[in-house]
């Protein structure tokens, strides 16, 4: 079992005849902490009579350290502090109580004034709950693109994020968010709010059975681009994005190759809104659909509104036994390239397409080949397609 240093102060009552002095108990002295005190675990916890109880006062990397963190207690950090968690070492900021949040802050109130958290254990998950952060973030330093940077497995949900130099949330390209990113709010940062790559695109959801609504609820106040940065990557990902993409109050912007494989899914839920950059598509070889309704569409674009500005669709599904379902989906701008380009090219499958809106593609809307695809379609709308709204090859 772990050995525990607890930073507490001891009780008046149990020592009422020793003089310990006034400072000791009420006067909102906190706590200093340097690395040295991480060597072994540490929990920190809240003391009555405290406005801040622990600053800390260096940037912490521990890698066989467990950090606790519980409900009420506020840290402060020193300029250029902030910790790092990596190899077998863990981090838990999380409150068991709705209204006795925790509290990361710089001393002074400054967008970067503090580098922030940086996640890179190897196995164990580090979760954030309930917990204010602010003040954090260093664009100059690789592992705090974010106020919370987390490199490999994480958890942060019903949190806020806020004055932040850079991103409030950034997911780097080998991490694994374990149980998504649910109930953040993120505040004043100079870039993006949050940042994932592709593989974690579909983090944004919980589902609470039976027949539950999806949620992601994050909401985003004065952020550099009020989007969320959905990138690609060059590097071999250890898993491609496989579920469903929600609606949320901003759109995500796409900035590389979106794969689906033949066991992964990837579903649109009403109200999301894509915005695809230049010469990027969704190439899909598994399970693939739009669940739009009407008065809340799905809604998939350029960056530029411009015929071509994006690559399309592409969905090739030979095997399937089911049929894809693509309903009130507005598409634009597709077509670009030269890969069986249209804004939706179907390939292979079973597909029912209907109520959707397709225009402005640089070549066709909708284009499907005869031979291999069974499709039903109805409903929809064709506009401004330089090859023509259906096209049959």
């Amino acid at each position: 079992m772990k050995n525990y240093y607890w930073f507490f102060v001891l009780s008046t009552f149990a020592f009422s005849s020793c003089s310990l002095g006034d400072d000791l108990f009420g006067s909102g002295d906190a706590e200093t902490l340097t690395c040295s005190d991480f060597d072994d675990d540490v929990r920190l916890q809240h003391q009555d009579g405290r406005s801040v109880d622990y600053i800390i006062d260096c940037l912490v990397e521990v890698d066989a350290t467990d950090i606790v963190i519980e409900e009420n207690t506020v840290v402060e950090f020193t300029e250029g502090s902030g910790l790092i968690i990596k190899g077998d070492a863990v981090l838990t900021i999380v409150s068991q109580v709705d209204d006795e949040w925790i509290t990361l802050r710089g001393q002074e109130s400054r967008a970067g004034f503090w580098k922030g958290i940086h996640i890179d254990s190897d196995s164990r998950i580090s979760r954030i709950l309930r917990t204010h952060i602010s003040d954090a973030g260093d664009n100059t330093d690789s592992r705090f693109k974010g106020a919370v940077h987390v490199k490999t497995f994480a958890t942060i949900t019903n949190s806020t994020i806020s004055n932040v130099e850079g991103c409030g949330l950034y997911v780097d390209n080998q991490a694994q968010m374990q149980s998504g990113m649910v109930d953040l709010e993120i505040s004043n940062c100079s870039s993006y709010p949050v940042s994932v790559p592709i593989p974690e695109w579909d983090r944004f959801y919980v589902v609470t059975p039976p027949n539950a609504a999806l949620y992601g609820n994050l909401e985003v106040n004065n952020c550099g681009p009020n989007k969320v940065e959905v990138r690609g990557s060059n590097t071999t990902a250890l898993r491609e994005v496989n579920g469903d993409i929600i609606g949320l109050d901003i759109p995500y912007q796409v900035g590389g190759v979106v794969n689906v494989p033949i066991s992964n899914r990837l579903k649109f839920l009403p109200g999301a809104m894509i915005e695809m950059q230049e010469d990027t598509r969704i190439f899909v070889e598994g399970s693939f659909s739009v669940d739009g309704v009407s008065g809340n569409p799905a809604v998939i674009y350029g960056s530029v509104d411009e015929p071509g500005y994006w690559g399309g669709i592409h969905i090739d599904r030979p095997t399937a036994q089911t049929a894809n379902v693509i309903e009130y989906l507005h598409i634009l701008n597709g077509g670009g390239g030269t890969f069986e380009n249209a804004n939706i090219t179907l390939k292979s499958g079973k597909y029912i397409v209907e109520n959707c809106r397709i225009s402005k593609s640089a070549t066709c809307g909708l284009r499907y080949f005869e031979n291999a695809v069974m499709l039903t379609e109805t409903g929809n709308t064709y506009a401004d397609n330089a090859g023509g709204g259906l096209c049959k090859d």
